[in-house]
């Protein structure tokens, strides 16, 4: 509120603040699944079908960590978006931001 901000407005910031998770918390779960996944294969050297299951989860975690990513990013250009519309002084950031 300090900012100029209505109680809207910041109760919307609040309410995105909980559903963001810390890209470094992001990147430790990854490295230590990608470990993991290694090691499954290295088990798994002489069976084939579960060969294949974990290149296909291999695949599928990839999806995920670019999903992830393109979110992360989409998050940082709509908080940059925001604050440049309230430093404009726009009467209404969320609708200008639409």
């Amino acid at each position: 509120m300090a900012l100029g901000l209505s109680e809207e407005q910041v109760q919307q910031v609040l309410d995105g603040f909980g559903t963001i998770v810390p890209k470094s918390r992001l990147d430790d779960k990854i490295a230590d699944r990608d470990t993991q996944l290694t090691e499954l294969q290295t088990k798994a050297a002489g069976n084939k079908d579960l060969r294949t299951e974990i290149t296909c989860l291999q695949q599928e975690f990839e999806k995920t960590k670019t999903d992830f990513e393109a979110q992360f990013t989409q998050k940082d250009y709509d908080f940059a978006l925001m604050k440049a519309l309230r430093t404009a002084k726009a009467k209404n950031p969320t609708a200008e931001k639409n």
